[in-house]
């Protein structure tokens, strides 16, 4: 479900499969060990979801909040048409930084 790696100082942690209520915490455990192991932006690659349920969204909104509180910086890379129509149709993209196209 969730690989890490690191791309230009970021730690990126990318996604696959599906995020849903069985296993959102995966995701926050994974998002809180990057938060405690580096002080540095993170980026979240979610390019390789198939789905992802409002649990999932609200793990990605509370990692993007503490990022924001302690100055650093949390970003989605690569999310499909749906999820980006998703972040803005719930005014989450306002909070959650996405990364353009190529980046």
């Amino acid at each position: 479900m969730i690989e890490r790696g690191e791309d230009g100082g970021a730690v990126v942690l990318s996604l696959f499969g599906e995020v849903d209520l069985t296993n959102q915490w995966v995701l926050a455990d994974a998002i809180l060990q990057t938060e405690r192991e580096s002080d540095g932006a993170m980026v979240v690659d979610v390019q390789n979801i198939d789905y992802i349920d409002a649990g999932g969204l609200r793990v990605l909104l509370h990692a993007a909040r503490r990022a924001h509180s302690s100055g650093t910086s949390f970003a989605l890379r690569r999310p499909d048409p749906l999820l980006r129509r998703l972040l803005r149709v719930t005014g989450l993209d306002s909070t959650i930084a996405v990364l353009p196209q190529g980046a």
